[in-house]
């Protein structure tokens, strides 16, 4: 599954640092920062747990994309 977000996307520097516990990325002034930066690492740990990856690419100024797969197992 992909999330699209056309925003103003994140530069390859910041990306190790998107699915990190208490990490927020915007520094800028206009931002809301009632977050605590926690949701990104809470759906890492969810999509691992169902034995599934989670990513991102993003181009700076255009957006990013956020990927994630849970490989199905047998219920038998």
């Amino acid at each position: 599954m992909e999330i699209k977000d056309t925003g103003v996307g994140i530069g390859a520097e910041n990306i190790e640092k998107l699915f990190r516990p208490f990490s927020q990325i915007e520094e800028s002034a206009h931002m809301n920062k009632n977050g605590v930066g926690l949701s990104l690492h809470i759906c890492k740990k969810i999509v691992r747990r169902l034995n599934g990856q989670v990513g991102v690419n993003s181009v700076l100024g255009r957006g990013s994309t956020f990927k994630f797969a849970i490989h199905a197992t047998s219920c038998d």
